[in-house]
Formats: C-alpha cells, structure tokens, sequence
C-alpha cells in the first residue's frame, strides 16, 4: 500500500469558494470534476493529461474524422451511388461551418462523446428547411430536459444567456447510457483508473524531483532543544543545497560529527514502473482499443499485429461509425427515402499488397469487380478506353441444373487453323487435325469416354483457350530480356569465338534470372490451377482438395516450368554457336537469329505446350488427392506414339513412360524417341494435344 499512501498524499485542488460567474464558467469547461481515491480531480481536461488517454481520444477521433464520409441514393434494391448534389454532400464531407473543416468537426464531436459519452451541434437551417451549418456545442454546459412532453437542449451562450433548442435544431450523437438518451461519461466511470494513472505520475515526478532524496535520515550525536528550532533550519538548508534532481550529485559536507543514512525504495513503492505500465492497459480496455495502439507493443507480433489492427476496426472503429451515420440520417435527413449518409471504411481493412492482390484477382476472375474498380480501390486513374470495364468469368462455370446439356466450343484451341496454313488436305484429313467442340465430344464419346468425363475435358479446354494468350505474353516478356541479356554475352564471348566461355556465361545469366522466369510464368499457372481444380473435382464428385498441398504442388510445378524453360533456351543457344563456330560462320548472328525465330514462333509453342500439361496436370493433382487414377485420352488428330498410351491407367507415383525408354509404338515412321524424362500425364512430345480423365 505504500505508493497508494504515497499518492493520495498529493495535493487536492478545492472546488468551493467560487468568487464570480467566470470562476463557476471556468469549473463547468472543466467538467464537474471528480475526486478519485488517489485524491486526483478528474474532469475531461485534467484526464487529457494523462498520455494513455490523450493517445487513445486522439486516435480514435483522427480515425472516425479522417474517414470519407458521403451521401449517398439507393439504386435499385441493394445499389447505391454517391449523390454530389445532395445540400448535405458538400456541408459532411467538406466543411459543416464557416469556421471548421470538416475533419475538424468530426475530430471535436468525437473527442466529446469519449471523453463525455455525448457530441452536440446546433443545426442551422435555411427558409427552406436546408441544413447549411452544423456548430458544436459544449457537452459540459447543456441540459436535456422534457417540456410539454417533447425533448429540449438547455445551455448557456457565450453571451451569457440561456437558450433553449428544440430537439430538430440539435445533433445530439449519444455513446453507451443507461436511458438511451444521454450516454455515459466515460471519465466518470474510469474516475479511479484515471486517478491512479495521474497519481502514480504526480508521485513519480515528485520523487524524481525532490533529487531521490526524500529517504534521507540525518542522524546528530547530541540533543537538540525542541524551542531552538535548529532541527528545522538544518532540514531547510539540507534541502536548499540538495534538493532537486540539478543538485543530486553536489558532495556532502557533514559537521559536528553528523551522519547520513540513506534508505532504499521500499519495495511496494518501487512497483509504481509496474503500475503505470498497468494503467495504459486499463485505460485500453475503457476505450476498447488494442493496447498496441496506446503504443504497448508488449503483446503484439508480426503474426498479430495485422489482426489486432482488424479488430480495432471492427470492434472500437465501426460501432462509432454508426451511431454517427444513424443519427445524421435521423436529424440532417429525417430518414429520407433512398438517401442516407454512410462512412467509407474500407480504407481502414487493407491488408497487405500480397493479400490485397489475391483477393482482387479472385473477385476479379469470378466477374465481381473489373479492372477499372480494381485500379480505383489501389487509387489508380482507370484504363483508358472502354477495356477496364470489361467483367471476366470462368468459361468453366454453367448452370448446375444444365449439366448434363453439353455445349460445343467453336474451336480447339489446341490446334492451328489448317485453312490458313494453305494445305492440300482433304475433308477427312482435316476433320483427323483439328475438331470443334462437337466433333470432340463424338470422338470422345465414341471412344467410350463416359458423358461426364467428356464434358470435364471440353470445360478444361475451355479454360485453356483462355490461358494460352496469357502464356504467350508471359514468354514475350521474358524474350524481351533474353534478347538484351544474351545478346551482351555473346558479343564478348565471342571476340574469341570461344564457345566454352559463352556456355558458361550463358548458364550463369539464366541461373541468375530464372526467378525472373518464374515470376512471368508464376501468376498464370496458378490462376490457370484454380480455374482446371473445381472442374476436376466436378468430374470426380470431390467436395474439396487440400489448398495447402495444392498451394505446394504449384509452386513445384512453377519451378518445373521455369527450368524447362531455361535448360531449352540454354541447350539451343549452344547448340547454333556451337554448329557456327564449326561451319565458319558467325556464331553472334547464329545466336541473334535464333533469338529472332524465337520471337517468331516460341510464344505460340510455349503456350500450346504449357496449357496441355497445365490442364493435365492440374486435374490429375485432384484424381489422386480424391482417391482415383489416371487414364490417357487421346484427342484429336492420329498419332501412332499417343495412340498407343490411349486408355493405359496409373497411379500416383506411376508414369506412362520412363526415362531412358527407346519409344517405338507400332506404325511409328519417325524412329524410336528416346524419354528424358519420367511422363506422367500429356504433353507426351511437341505438339502433342492429348488429355486425361478420372480412371
């Protein structure tokens, strides 16, 4: 008990004796204030004294009045759009009277209802009835009273006389009551813990400035006459030389055989560090605030912190929002129909940019928003021209109660268009190349492929067809920095005309830049991931597929992506340097042409090669996550290597081919092909276009 001892010995400022009206003006701007245990008076100024709360008011009043606030008109059932030319528009968001912005106002009418649980402004109106004006009033000076059996404001003038306002002219915000008229006065209800805050603040400075001397005994070897006053003079000079935090260091001089005796901190009181830490907890939970935001960072983590901030949000910001919404759309608008004012909160609920992005990219591809309001919820202007208001949705998404009704695509995506490549095929042969959606489904269906396993794979090359534009940028984007990279090696490699030096220089740079690679082809694999897993979980009758281990499996197939990328690109710079230098040719244009057949022609093979085993791949993950195996299903055109996999089975962990394996399937006229690699799923060769379904 000793610092509470300690602190309610602290000085008590009288509330009596008032000599004139100014003095009782000068109490009532103060608050009325109340004596707590700690003998602190505590009005909703001396309470801004202490930090905890003076950080805690300040926010919050910041936070409400730095929100945008609008009037708005319903539009249709559930729409709605901001109304510019409402009277109140300009008067809430701008400036509510010739003396305030509104920030200002909205700071002011909030630090009221915290510090006195209610905000008041007199509403001043036109002849027409037209709020033109919204001025505060101080909380401390007006009554509510009942007369005639309607609700009036009483309050005194600054000129000094009374007035009296009827309940339509008042802006009357209330915080938690017990009437639901008038709110509680927060300082009056934290009285003591706000009391023990200044307290143990008033001891700890009076401690610190009485130099840490305060515990001094000074002991004399001989008797003093009580009525010489010698004692008191002793004590004096003691204090006027040692006294204060200046002169705590100054040595000691001692007479007459005196001794000093200088006694610790007793324990209970050192323990008022401990306790001022306590208070700003306390004052937190009056408030409803996370203590990291009265700057107590004790308790909050990386892994918290965005959370914590979510339910200062939710939990302390929101609910003053609405009561400031409800009661402007009461008093200002009378609750019009189809206009109300509202609060634009979003602002506060940004995560961060990753979490942000993954959030609109899935509101954006499911068709919620479009590119232009994207832009504008990152503060960017919109597109120019009509391309951002364009709404995307998945091409694999129909009516539930239409599926069984299959409709055909206009094209494979999967193949050129072989009119144009100026062939002398036949109709026949034409149809063996390339077959539009219904021709596909009769060819899978004639095959013995079930309706439902054939509807899963037109979706998919749906979905494809979709993607292999996006995987054509992704690799022109990465031409686009081979071309300057390579090029640059190769004109110093080959001063030389030193192949060694370039193949080493050239696996260095890709090295270096392969998560530049990655990261061109990272956003589109994933995306093109989650539009192929629900199809293949429709196909197989899944509820659901572990998104972790879906989550890891793409990043690996990412990966897998880029080094195939980068070996290939690799492996045939080499190679034409290689085959220059040997034909005496030279070998820097050898590279620069190859880099220009690139551009040409790899944009197209690339695309044509990701999206078959994207589509594969993808939705044998969910075959093998939900139990089942996988079967190959050959497509369109004849090839003697596919058809001879056509309708073979594996399971997880099994491939199709295995690396090291001389293929040479019956009617095969090109020679055996040798397996690198281990397949699993299609694509089988370069320009491979088979599938895979559920077996």
């Amino acid at each position: 008990m000793g610092i509470i001892k300690n602190i309610r010995l602290g000085r008590k400022v009288s509330r009596a004796g008032f000599q004139s009206v100014a003095d009782i003006d000068q109490l009532i701007e103060r608050g009325w204030g109340e004596t707590s245990f700690t003998g602190s008076d505590i009005s909703g100024d001396t309470a801004m004294n202490l930090s905890a709360v003076f950080c805690a008011v300040n926010i919050i009043s910041q936070t409400v009045a730095s929100l945008p606030l609008f009037v708005y008109r319903r539009v249709g059932e559930i729409g709605k759009k901001r109304f510019p030319n409402h009277p109140l528009f300009k008067l809430l968001h701008n400036q509510p009277n010739p003396e305030m912005t509104s920030f200002a106002f909205r700071e002011t009418m909030q630090s009221h209802l915290l510090l006195w649980g209610n905000a008041y402004a007199q509403i001043v109106r036109n002849g027409m009835g037209q709020v033109i004006a919204l001025w505060p009033i101080n909380p401390t000076a007006i009554k509510i009273e009942r007369e005639a059996g309607q609700i009036v404001y009483k309050y005194r003038g600054a000129d000094g006389q009374n007035v009296t306002l009827s309940a339509d002219k008042v802006l009357h915000i209330p915080g938690l009551g017990f009437n639901g008229r008038t709110g509680y006065s927060v300082v009056k209800k934290a009285k003591q813990s706000m009391g023990l805050g200044l307290g143990t603040e008033e001891f700890g400075a009076r401690f610190f400035g009485d130099g840490a001397n305060s515990e001094i005994i000074l002991k004399h070897p001989g008797r003093f006459d009580s009525k010489s006053g010698a004692p008191e003079r002793m004590r004096n000079q003691f204090a006027e030389n040692y006294g204060g935090l200046s002169k705590s260091h100054k040595p000691l001089i001692l007479e007459e055989g005196m001794e000093i005796e200088r006694l610790t901190i007793p324990p209970d009181d050192a323990q008022f560090l401990q306790t001022r830490k306590f208070q700003v907890e306390e004052i937190a939970r009056w408030f409803n605030m996370p203590p990291h935001k009265l700057k107590d960072l004790e308790r909050a983590t990386f892994s918290n912190i965005e959370e914590q901030q979510l339910e200062f949000v939710t939990d302390c910001i929101r609910p003053w929002l609405v009561r400031w919404e409800q009661s402007l759309c009461w008093k200002l608008l009378d609750w019009q129909d189809g206009v109300f004012v509202e609060y634009l909160i979003e602002g506060l609920l940004r995560g961060n940019i990753k979490d942000r992005y993954e959030a609109y990219q899935l509101a954006r591809m499911n068709g919620i928003i479009n590119a232009d309001e994207w832009r504008g919820l990152e503060n960017m202007n919109p597109q120019e021209g009509e391309q951002g208001k364009i709404y995307l949705v998945p091409l694999n998404m129909q009516d539930a109660s239409k599926i069984n009704e299959i409709k055909p695509v206009a094209s494979n995506p999967f193949e050129g268009n072989d009119e144009e490549e100026g062939g002398d095929e036949e109709e026949g042969d034409k149809e063996e190349k390339s077959l539009d959606g219904a021709k596909l489904i009769t060819r899978l269906l004639e095959r013995g492929i079930e309706k439902r396993a054939a509807a899963s794979i037109q979706s998919r090359r749906r979905v494809a067809s979709r993607y292999k534009p996006l995987f054509e940028l992704a690799t022109r984007q990465i031409l686009e920095k081979e071309r300057k990279g390579v090029m640059t090696i190769a004109k110093k490699a080959f001063n030389e005309r030193d192949v060694t030096d370039f193949s080493k220089k050239t696996y260095d740079w890709y090295e270096k830049n392969k998560p530049t690679i990655r990261k061109a082809f990272a956003g589109v694999v994933t995306s093109y991931a989650n539009d192929i897993k629900p199809i293949a979980m429709e196909e197989v009758g899944a509820t659901e597929v572990d998104t972790n281990r879906l989550d890891t499996y793409v990043n690996e197939y990412v990966d897998k992506v880029s080094n195939r990328y980068a070996a290939s690109s690799r492996g045939q710079l080499v190679s034409v340097a290689r085959k220059a230098i040997e034909a005496e040719r030279d070998p820097i244009e050898a590279v620069e042409a190859r880099i220009a057949d690139w551009e040409l022609k790899r944009p197209d093979k690339v695309s044509n090669r990701e999206i078959v085993n994207g589509e594969c791949a993808f939705a044998q993950f969910v075959y093998f996550e939900s139990g089942f195996e996988t079967r190959w299903v050959t497509m369109g055109k004849s090839c003697p290597y596919c058809d001879s996999l056509n309708g073979i089975v594996i399971s997880r962990g099994g491939s199709f081919l295995s690396a090291g394996t001389a293929w040479e399937p019956e009617g095969a006229t090109h020679g055996p092909m040798v397996i690198s690699t281990n397949i699993s799923h299609p694509a089988a060769h370069s320009g491979c276009d088979c599938s895979v379904m559920a077996g």
